[in-house]
């Protein structure tokens, strides 16, 4: 996993956005590794919210991949769940692809 997105600490205004969560999203993202609490608040919000639905396998795998790679998943992610939802309607968990192996590509 990369070091770079290991976080200790929120800012204010990621305290204050994890404090509007409710208990079961709190609990969600304590169970996460450092690295993939850091590497959450570097998303721009359409992908943070399709991070709250990967599969913690997903997750892991997003974190082991390069950043090339991450970016190709992240793509092939969005694609697929702009066309699984119809306007206005939500993507379920199990509608998200899983990314690429990254030993694959």
């Amino acid at each position: 996993m990369e070091e770079a997105f290991a976080s200790t600490q929120m800012t204010e205004e990621q305290s204050a956005t994890y404090a509007s969560w409710p208990p079961d999203m709190q609990a969600l993202y304590d169970a996460w590794s450092a690295d993939q609490q850091g590497y959450y608040w570097t998303l721009p919000p359409e992908r943070a919210e399709l991070f709250w639905r990967l599969s913690t396998e997903d997750r892991m795998s997003l974190m082991r991949m390069d950043d090339t790679t991450r970016e190709r998943a992240w793509t092939m992610i969005e694609a697929q769940a702009a066309s699984q939802a119809p306007e206005g309607e939500t993507v379920e968990p199990d509608d998200i692809p899983e990314p690429p192996d990254p030993e694959g590509l």
